[in-house]
């Protein structure tokens, strides 16, 4: 038996919200395996059908991320419906699905870092991007403090780097041997050409530039990283 209920929101995905077959897919799996549960029309649903159902769901063994998913096309459903004025009140609400385990990102053991860095940077990019690895890697930088780092920040004869961090704060990194090298490569390169030059009239004077000249991007740093990475 077709639900009139259930249909009418399918079709408000597919020709409103122009959701894809697949996630329309997806939505309808979720809510007829809850309509199973219930046994109840829309309209009847309590608070503890929805918690029943999360629990049940959760003593399958349901990955807590399909649980999510489960419950959020629940949600999505009823704020349809209330919309609609088809309930009064969202069932939903107050429900939480089980917590994902966080995970720790990979890290690179040393001969995979020793790896990262066998390349011969032979061009002005190739030869900013090493000096950013380094000193992300020699120093542990974060991805905005790299992006963020001026020229008067360095001081390369002393081997350090002033960074400016979260919530103003201030520490002096120590730099090692290869990261003052591939610096020194780069500022070599950055001071022949003209890049940054429109950066610095403007008050400002970025360690490291785009193609344009102004202040390299942290997106534009993890693309390069990337490319580094697979090469």
């Amino acid at each position: 038996m077709t639900d009139p209920d259930l249909q009418q929101f399918l079709n408000y995905l597919q020709f409103e919200r122009r959701y894809s077959a697949n996630t329309i897919h997806a939505y309808r799996r979720d809510l007829e395996r809850f309509a199973k549960h219930a046994q109840r029309p829309w309209t009847e649903v309590k608070g503890h059908d929805i918690s029943g159902h999360i629990a049940g769901l959760h003593g399958s063994g349901l990955k807590p991320r399909s649980i999510q998913r489960a419950l959020s096309s629940l949600r999505s459903l009823f704020r349809f419906l209330k919309r609609e004025g088809r309930v009064a009140e969202d069932p939903t609400t107050g429900n939480r699905a089980p917590k994902t385990r966080s995970r720790l990102p990979g890290t690179l053991d040393t001969d995979q870092a020793s790896r990262l860095f066998q390349f011969e940077a032979t061009t002005t990019l190739e030869k900013r991007d090493r000096a950013m690895a380094e000193l992300l890697y020699g120093s542990g930088l974060r991805l905005s403090e790299l992006a963020g780092a001026n020229l008067e920040d360095l001081d390369l004869d002393a081997g350090y780097i002033t960074v400016r961090g979260k919530g103003g704060k201030v520490r002096q990194v120590p730099l090692g041997s290869h990261c003052v090298e591939s610096i020194r490569v780069w500022l070599t390169v950055r001071k022949s050409s003209t890049a940054g030059e429109m950066i610095r009239e403007a008050g400002s004077n970025p360690l490291f530039t785009g193609r344009p000249g102004h202040r390299i991007s942290p997106r534009t740093v993890q693309l390069r990283l990337k490319k580094l990475g697979l090469q």
